[in-house]
């Protein structure tokens, strides 16, 4: 099990050489970029049960091997993605349910009937580039950039994004690494994950308009953590509409 913490930005199609090229990379990076073909698998049951559980189960195939991965749903805001991850290797290109040993996800995939109701309903293909970086002050980043498609029945969908994903160190960081990358390439925020493009075909939900929250202050709070509770509620508003 993992915390999985990622940003996630939207990057056109006509911007990703200059990504590849950006001094920002050049300077931080470790080794040589890796360059994959991954197809991921999303499965769940004609109901969509372990969407209403609030998790996600994915079979993913990487260079010949496979892997399982189980997500709870987690609270995406201002791009960050923060998440519990449960990953394996597996032998098939499909469920292994000895895997799944977690207390609180047995308790949804010990259900037999859930698990022979369960097959694929969206699959996300792409080529993945890796790049591994390094900072001064010991903080770690996974670049990763995906461009291919969704595809969903008879329904596709580009993919053009980038992940940055901790590894090590403070979570600052990847906003610092993006704001670095933004001085020279048009990058958006995020705050889809590719499971939850996937469901929008088979659950859509109609826009919902998002209404500004008090901001939750206390009487003894510094002047820098409530203006940061301050940004952070008005950041969820303006990115909810």
């Amino acid at each position: 099990m993992a915390n999985e913490i990622e940003l996630k930005l939207r990057i056109a199609a006509p911007n990703i050489p200059y990504l590849k090229r950006h001094p920002a990379i050049k300077a931080a990076l470790v080794g040589k970029p890796r360059t994959r073909g991954l197809v991921s698998t999303y499965y769940d049951t004609p109901q969509l049960a372990l969407l209403d559980h609030g998790v996600s189960l994915r079979v993913r195939r990487i260079s010949g091997n496979w892997f399982q991965a189980v997500k709870d749903a987690g609270k995406p805001l201002a791009g960050l993605h923060q998440r519990m991850e449960w990953e394996d290797i597996i032998a098939f290109g499909h469920p292994d349910f000895s895997k799944i040993t977690e207390p609180a996800l047995t308790q949804i995939f010990d259900d037999e009937a859930l698990r022979n109701a369960l097959a694929p309903i969206f699959r996300a293909i792409v080529r993945r580039t890796e790049w591994q970086l390094a900072f001064d002050n010991g903080d770690q980043v996974e670049l990763a950039l995906d461009v291919g498609e969704l595809v969903a029945g008879e329904k596709r969908e580009p993919i053009s994004e980038i992940e940055l994903e901790l590894k090590t160190g403070n979570t600052g960081r990847l906003f610092d690494f993006a704001l670095e990358l933004q001085q020279s390439i048009p990058l958006e925020l995020e705050n889809v994950s590719k499971a939850q493009r996937g469901y929008a075909y088979y659950q859509p939900q109609p826009p919902v308009i998002a209404k500004a929250r008090a901001p939750r202050l206390r009487r003894n709070m510094s002047a820098h953590a409530a203006l940061k509770q301050i940004v952070w509620e008005c950041l969820t508003h303006l990115q909810g509409n």
